[in-house]
Parts: C-alpha cells; structure tokens; sequence
C-alpha cells in the first residue's frame, strides 16, 4: 500500500488473515484485499464447517450437495462434490446400504 503520494517505495500490507493470500493493494496497512484459501470463508477465513466448501467464487461457505442417503458429513472441502462423508452405523460400502441381515456397523465410515 502507499498512503502518501510523495512516497517512492509501497509498504507491506498487513490485514491478511492466515489461510488467504493478497489479491489487491490498498490505501492504508489495514484495507489491502485478499481472498480466502479454498475451505476456508469468512472475514476471518476461518475453516468452513462439516457440511461446507468454499470455493474461491465467493467469500463465505456454501452447503456441500455430495452426500448419499445414510450418511453424515466428516469435513469441509475446497469444492461442492469433494466433500467427505462417513456411512451412518448400520450401513456400509460406498453407497451406504443398509448392512445385510445378519451383519451390523457400530462405527461410522465406509
């Protein structure tokens, strides 16, 4: 950033948040632009919530739609169909059907 215009040499900004990286400059150390890592949102770029991607085609974190029936959310990602899931107990295999009669799945994943 530069304040002043007799200034020769730019200042280092310095409101990057951790999990971003700079995409503009700005007027003073505090108000140069960055955009957040993918799986990251927020003012902050805090990481993304279960259940959540962040693509870098918006600052916040968006409803992951990759999930299959009988399944839970593990973790966020970078984008909608990446992000990971774990089989509910009870069902199992990568479609997390239903263990078949005589068998059984305390554990969630796959």
């Amino acid at each position: 950033y530069k304040t002043d215009p007799g200034m020769h040499s730019c200042s280092t900004c310095t409101n990057k948040p951790e999990h971003s990286t700079y995409t503009g400059t700005g007027g003073n150390s505090s108000n140069c632009t960055f955009e957040c890592d993918l799986g990251y949102g927020g003012a902050d770029c805090s990481s993304c919530p279960p259940g959540t991607y962040q693509d870098g085609t918006s600052s916040e974190c968006m409803p992951c739609q990759n999930s299959i029936p009988n399944s839970k959310y593990t973790g966020s990602a970078g984008n909608s169909s990446n992000c990971p899931f774990d089989c509910d107990p009870g069902h199992g295999g990568s479609d997390c059907n239903p263990c078949v009669a005589g068998k059984y799945k305390t554990d969630p994943g796959m």
